[in-house]
């Protein structure tokens, strides 16, 4: 989990300095700051209140609605892989058009600035769905926490 999780932090931040950076304005200009606000937001909002919306809710709905429309003869014990992975790639597309707004505030809305807003928080929804399918809501939640940690202690002041 601790490896997956940095490496998703790493991905963010790679891709937002050397792929979309000159989309970003002065965000990819300055000299990183720790922010403490924001890093109690997105430790706790996102590690906890995405994880309860997204994984919990959204994933199980997901994989209840696509069971009983595909798989409903079979018993809940064998529900077939690929509606665990439609549920999580439904979810993550969820996630990450949540961000939007964030994200115009942040930097505008332009094509490069869409595409990096599904591109880098779809991948994060789907590590922790992943997370979320194989260990439970709680790897889940830390697993999105630790990415935030290693995105704004190790990565953000590498790379900005």
């Amino acid at each position: 989990m601790i490896t997956a999780s940095g490496m998703t932090g790493f991905i963010i931040v790679a891709m937002d300095k050397f792929v979309f950076g000159r989309y970003l304005g002065e965000y990819a200009s300055t000299e990183f700051h720790l922010n403490f606000l924001e890093l109690a937001a997105s430790v706790l909002y996102g590690g906890i209140v995405e994880e309860v919306m997204l994984r919990l809710f959204t994933v199980s709905l997901l994989v209840f609605i696509l069971y009983k429309v595909f798989a409903g003869s079979k018993p809940a014990a064998e529900i077939p892989v690929w509606i665990y992975f439609a549920a999580i790639f439904i979810a993550a597309t969820i996630f990450a058009a949540g961000h939007l707004p964030a994200t115009k505030i942040a930097y505008g809305l332009s094509t490069p600035i869409i595409l990096r807003s599904f591109l880098l928080n779809g991948m994060g929804g789907l590590v922790f769905g992943y997370f979320y399918w194989k260990d439970g809501l709680t790897m889940a939640m830390v697993s999105h926490a630790t990415v935030h940690l290693f995105r704004l202690f190790i990565f953000m002041p590498l790379f900005f």
